[in-house]
């Protein structure tokens, strides 16, 4: 079965020359940074979201994902649409307990859902649509060898967290994938001097890689800063789930950190991690303690199957 990626390009090739830019996250026009993003029962949340329990977490989850990708352009987003699919099992407080959710993500992000539309369907998902301002968008093209690659945000929680849900813990993880951070500030912080910009949500490994690919450079990630950055708390966790915690950090996915490359003549902004550098050629690679470089691994990919 093809993967996303396959896919992008087997739908540009249909649609000819009435497709522009497909294979980014966001669309640029006139100003306005715009992008789409489904949420899938079954795919990117758990069957009935646990029976109820999560769906306010779903709500918000959505909306933070949709509006992470116009986070990592640089903008701000100011207007939402959602299109959401009901399946029967879902009743009235369901629905009033997902737009609860919704509503405390658009407050995070200082926007408003200005509409949308509802449908019926075997299972429930969120379409989101997330409309956005930047004077100057940040792409993922404008990296140039000798910059720095920083990172705004956690890496590797919301795998593990995931991980603990499916055990029944409630470790401080399973929050991290519930509710994902909103780096608005972090963002504009990053807009100010970055030459490209992406969210890390498929795997900071591939997520990288699209950047890298897109600038033309290789990357190459700092192991140890990457290892550094890792909570105590996590760290256990790891152990107890019997994870690789490299691995989750690498590929995990689901973080929504920012990821930015930034010219060697400016400060790191407060906060921020250095956690590698970009060179000439091309690819992603993970340069260990003992100085040895390896090429990252891949997170998910959207439809990858036998």
């Amino acid at each position: 079965m093809a993967d996303e990626f396959a896919r992008i390009a087997a739908i540009a090739a249909a649609l000819g020359d009435r497709a522009e830019g497909l294979g980014d996250d966001c669309a640029v026009l006139d100003g306005w940074v715009l992008t789409v993003d489904a949420c899938v029962e079954g795919v990117h949340f758990p069957p009935r979201a646990l029976d109820g329990a999560m769906l306010e977490d779903v709500g918000y989850r959505a909306t933070v994902a949709a509006a992470s990708d116009v986070l990592a352009m640089g903008a701000a987003p100011s207007a939402i649409l959602s299109a959401w699919t009901l399946p029967d099992w879902l009743d009235d407080d369901g629905i009033a307990r997902i737009a609860r959710g919704q509503r405390e993500a658009c407050t995070a992000l200082a926007a408003k859902i200005v509409g949308g539309n509802l449908s019926r369907g075997p299972a429930l998902s969120l379409t989101t649509t997330v409309l956005g301002r930047a004077a100057h968008p940040v792409p993922r093209s404008g990296a140039r060898p000798g910059e720095r690659v920083l990172v705004f945000g956690a890496l590797g929680e919301a795998a593990l967290g995931l991980r603990a849900l499916s055990l029944g813990s409630t470790h401080r993880c399973l929050d991290v994938f519930k509710r994902p951070p909103v780096l608005l500030a972090e963002a504009a912080t990053l807009a100010a001097h970055a030459t490209a910009m992406i969210d890390v949500s498929d795997g900071l490994g591939q997520d990288v890689g699209h950047l890298a690919a897109a600038s033309r450079v290789r990357v190459e990630l700092d192991a140890s800063a990457l290892l550094a950055r890792v909570l105590t708390d996590t760290r256990a966790l790891a152990a107890t789930l019997g994870a690789d915690l490299e691995q989750a950090v690498l590929a995990g996915g689901e973080d929504y950190a920012l990821v930015a490359t930034w010219p060697h003549d400016v400060a790191v902004p407060a906060g921020a991690s250095v956690i590698g550098v970009c060179r000439e050629g091309e690819g992603v690679f993970v340069r260990t303690a003992d100085g040895a470089l390896r090429a990252a691994p891949l997170g998910h990919r959207h439809g990858a199957g036998p």
